[in-house]
């Protein structure tokens, strides 16, 4: 009993939380031009802050199937990792793992490649994001 008659509890304190994975939105490339037989060049979203995670996801769109490469890459331990190089299939999401697993994720980029050899085409980020571990 304390000095008044009262007796004292202490309590341990209940840590918050932890919130649920979840989708974080990296950001959109509204359309753009991309030359004959080229590549486009890379768009890069920046992850701030860094984030842990073992997944990305993207869905685009394009004007024609010669838009017929996706490469989509990560940077993580001071280099830069594909984790896709593939046909972009239009206005789905597109997961892709990480192949390394889970890890602390600085930047992500995609490009385009158009195989047109006669003229450019034009191929758009509708939307772009990662899956945040807490």
């Amino acid at each position: 009993m304390g000095q008044h008659g009262i007796q004292s509890t202490f309590f341990e304190p209940i840590p918050p939380p932890v919130p649920p994975a979840h989708w974080d939105e990296l950001g959109e490339q509204d359309w753009f031009i991309i030359p004959t037989e080229s590549w486009s060049a890379y768009f890069e979203f920046p992850v701030i802050p860094q984030t842990p995670s073992n997944k990305l996801r993207i869905n685009v769109s394009r004007d024609s199937d010669f838009i017929n490469i996706l490469a989509v890459e990560v940077y993580y331990v001071a280099a830069w990792h594909n984790i896709y190089l593939n046909v972009p299939v239009p206005d789905v999401w597109l997961e892709m793992p990480i192949p390394a697993g889970t890890k602390l994720i600085e930047n992500a980029r995609a490009m385009f490649w158009n195989s047109d050899t006669e003229g450019t085409q034009r191929a758009k980020i509708n939307d772009f994001e990662i899956w945040h571990i807490p």
